[in-house]
């Protein structure tokens, strides 16, 4: 109340996007409150952050510091550093999205036949869980069974927090992470690394790139990401000279001809990582 719009503006063309954001949802709601007749931060624009479209894609070596980044850092207490280090490491290893990571159980993971059932998300609220289990969840649009890759099988030996069933990496309250609780740590590693700007859909990027260049082809990388369609959700992740330098065929998703396309990609991928791989 003691700032004039033009000072409140000028704060948020110098404050960092996630704290404007945050404002605006405090501001907005003080609004409809009736505390304050208006927010100050209605009319302002913040500047477009660059993008990272056409950055290089994380290498190994990029993911490695991360993680040991998370397993080490001293931003948070030792409880958790195992938790943000193997939700990272999942990311990167696995091709998964964060949501469908904190929804993971132990009873998900086969570890004879080296698979991960993924059927479940994390709603960024609690209202959107529609079809509510430990009254968080709910049921995943892209519900498949995926490979688990060897660098995925030594991070959960890793970055184990428990041999008890329930959710793989939760919080220390037994409740599973949300975008918001993962994000209050994950913005701490942002901070830390040498990587700007860092977004965790990146982790995708590089086990998608990493799997073309073992010469896997697109439609079970596609099955594995958890794409609805093939080769043209999979070239918005990745650059077209990647994808012509790795040598693999442009070929129809699989889920237009068999009715479990995720299985018989589990079997391709698996059959293709049994043999020396490329760094």
């Amino acid at each position: 109340k003691d700032l004039s719009p033009r000072e409140c503006e000028h704060w948020a063309a110098n404050a960092p996007p996630s704290s404007v954001k945050t404002t605006r949802v405090l501001l907005n709601a003080m609004v409809r409150a009736h505390v304050l007749p208006f927010s100050p931060l209605d009319g302002f624009k913040s500047k477009k952050q660059p993008g990272r479209k056409f950055w290089p894609v994380m290498s190994g070596e990029d993911v490695t510091e991360v993680v040991d980044l998370a397993a080490s850092s001293t931003a948070w207490t030792t409880k958790y550093k195992p938790l943000i280090a193997g939700i990272i490491s999942l990311g990167a290893y696995l091709g998964i999205r964060e949501s469908e990571i904190f929804a993971l159980t132990t009873e998900d993971i086969d570890w004879d036949a080296r698979t991960v059932r993924v059927e479940r998300q994390i709603p960024r609220y609690r209202a959107d869980a529609e079809d509510e289990e430990d009254g968080v969840s709910l049921k995943s649009d892209f519900e498949r069974v995926i490979a688990l890759t060897d660098q995925a099988l030594q991070s959960l030996r890793d970055f184990r927090t428990s041999d008890e069933t329930g959710f793989l990496y939760p919080q220390p309250d037994g409740l599973p992470f949300n975008l918001g609780s993962f994000y209050h740590h994950f913005g701490k590693i942002q901070s830390a690394c040498h990587i700007p700007r860092l977004q965790f859909h990146e982790f995708r990027h590089h086990l998608t790139t990493w799997m073309l260049l073992q010469k896997i082809p697109i439609w079970a990388i596609d099955c594995q990401l958890g794409h609805e369609t093939g080769k043209e959700a999979l070239f918005k992740l990745v650059n077209l000279g990647i994808v012509e330098a790795a040598g693999v065929d442009r070929m129809t998703p699989l889920a237009r001809l068999y009715s479990h396309p995720d299985q018989i990609a589990v079997s391709v991928i698996q059959e293709r990582l049994a043999g020396p791989t490329i760094d």
